[in-house]
């Protein structure tokens, strides 16, 4: 599964895109409890200071956090069993100037992790699998550090 995830992601990137594929890393299971934490499947906390807003529809869940004081950008998610396919938007891959691939894996399921640099210099990031997906794009430097924690110290909904 995870070479046709790379196929399928570098088939989708313009040319002259850079792209590396750094070592798989494993998601833990969320350990106590999933109360504070933004998700589905993919649970994230929001970064101190950070505005966040979520919702339903009928059959998908979605949640946004803007950065804090400061920073530029928000992260978004969405979670459903059709929300999403787990593949980064195309409209990121095809404006962006360096692209770095990498996938992950859990007790339940893989997915992707990639980040960009779009070419008007803000930075991005996907994380996903089938049905659930958390970015950012529109980061400046400094935001897009502080997403990478709140991303990096993501774990999976043990409960669902």
């Amino acid at each position: 599964m995870v070479a046709a995830l790379r196929l399928l992601l570098v088939s989708s990137l313009a040319l002259g895109s850079a792209v590396t594929y750094p070592a798989q890393r494993t998601l833990p299971a969320c350990i106590g409890g999933n109360k504070g934490k933004f998700g589905g499947l993919l649970l994230i906390a929001a970064p101190k200071g950070a505005k966040t807003k979520k919702g339903f529809d009928v059959d998908y869940g979605y949640f946004s956090i803007k950065a804090p004081a400061g920073g530029e950008g928000y992260i978004h998610g969405i979670y459903g069993p059709t929300a999403t396919s787990g593949r980064p938007p195309g409209d990121l891959l095809r404006d962006s100037t360096d692209v770095v691939h990498s996938t992950w894996t859990s007790s339940l399921v893989q997915g992707v992790d990639v980040t960009g640099i779009s070419s008007s210099g803000k930075r991005w990031r996907y994380i996903g699998t089938l049905g659930n997906a958390v970015e950012y794009s529109d980061a400046d430097e400094a935001t897009a550090r502080l997403f990478d924690k709140v991303f990096d110290a993501m774990c999976i909904n043990s409960q669902r």
